[in-house]
């Protein structure tokens, strides 16, 4: 049974709308934009942050200002990753009933 990837931001809907809308595969969008196939997939499937390199040359290749693109990270009141701490409860809940499976008395 393969074990499913966590996505740690989340889909980048943004991207993901305004290359389908012009057409865009992913395949083409990498090719055109010149970042890799791999790194791609995984900006848009949210297991991995843009840097502004990236973000300019995906915003020049859908003829779209960076703004449509941006993403916002979600944070707490002191500034940590809101979808880190939810990834760490997440683990650690699959942890714990992964232990009571194999200790019933538990």
């Amino acid at each position: 049974m393969g074990q499913k990837r966590i996505s740690e931001f989340g889909v980048w809907n943004e991207l993901r709308v305004v290359r389908t809308k012009d057409g865009y595969s992913l395949a083409d969008l990498a090719k055109d934009a010149k970042i890799s196939l791999g790194y791609l997939s995984d900006l848009e499937g949210g297991h991995r942050w843009p840097n502004a390199t990236q973000l300019k040359k995906l915003a020049v290749t859908l003829n779209c200002p960076v703004s449509v693109l941006e993403r916002h990270r979600n944070t707490d009141s002191d500034g940590n990753s809101i979808a880190l701490r939810e990834l760490i409860r997440q683990i650690v809940a699959e942890e714990i009933a992964e232990a009571l499976k194999g200790n019933p008395a538990a």
